[in-house]
């Protein structure tokens, strides 16, 4: 037939911002369609070195090594930054000599995650030495990945595309972490590709804080529960990305899933349904 049985390894999480419910649905769907579709499909859960408090930790250094969001700012030409970079921003002005004391202060008060996103950022920005240093970081946290990927024998991982449906409009300026399962793979330059695969349910318009670990019941997790209010009908999809070069690959993962899990869902929102 010239189909190639791929071996598949699969995440529901990246162990840094939880999937909705409907999102992890859609990674398990997902699997047992490529499954039963004949190919191997294995779970894995992402070691400490691989997962998404060090991919987030080493994309925000390096998208924020310059410092005071100077090159956003300069690009403008003298417009204005867009309001929903304000909290970027916020952070990213913060002055140094505050900064020890502040992130002990969000660790109290249960916010881990931005605890270790304002460490990662700098008034001033990095040092050459210490971009450097973030760099060759980078670049072992690559070489990491690569080395699982041989030794688990995959061919592809498949995991969420984001945590979330679409936000509300203005929800990304707090949410941005939602899309930490796409700066994974911009952090390591491997072909990805989306595939919707199903529609959030009516029973799972929620983001339920007793589902995640301790370190994720935090203020973003309370603004994921506004977010999926009234979402029902969003479409939800997954991601399917292999090592540099393979871009093949995953064109003919992306075309197996679609053709075990086909998609046609429309918008249960009946305005938007009407335009299409």
């Amino acid at each position: 037939s010239g189909r190639r049985r791929l071996h598949v390894g699969w995440f529901r999480t990246d162990g840094w911002f939880h999937p909705c419910a409907a999102v992890e649905r859609a990674v398990e769907e997902a699997a047992e369609a490529l499954q039963k579709a004949g190919h191997e499909v294995s779970e894995v859960v992402l070691p400490a070195g691989l997962d998404g408090w060090k991919a987030a930790a080493l994309y925000v250094a390096v998208m924020a090594a310059d410092g005071n969001m100077h090159g956003f700012v300069e690009g403008l030409e003298g417009e204005p930054l867009h309001e929903m970079y304000g909290t970027l921003k916020f952070f990213c002005d913060i002055p140094n000599i505050f900064r020890p004391a502040l992130r002990g202060l969000l660790r109290m008060m249960g916010e881990e995650r931005k605890s270790q996103l304002l460490s990662m950022t700098r008034s001033g920005g990095w040092s050459v030495r210490e971009f450097y240093e973030i760099v060759a970081d980078v670049e072992a946290f690559r070489k990491e990945w690569a080395k699982f990927l041989r030794d688990e024998r995959f061919d592809v991982v498949l995991f969420p595309g984001l945590a979330l449906p679409a936000f509300r409009h203005g929800q990304s300026k707090e949410l941005n972490q939602a899309c930490s399962y796409t700066f994974l793979m911009n952090l390591l330059g491997w072909p990805a590709g989306s595939c919707p695969v199903t529609q959030v349910r009516q029973d799972e318009q929620s983001y339920s804080l007793e589902r995640l670990p301790a370190s994720q019941r935090d203020g973003m997790a309370r603004q994921c529960a506004e977010a999926m209010e009234g979402s029902a009908g969003l479409p939800v999809g997954v991601q399917l990305a292999a090592p540099p070069y393979e871009d093949e690959l995953v064109l003919y993962a992306m075309h197996e899933l679609q053709r075990a899990l086909p998609f046609d869902g429309l918008p249960t929102m009946e305005g938007l349904r009407a335009k299409l």
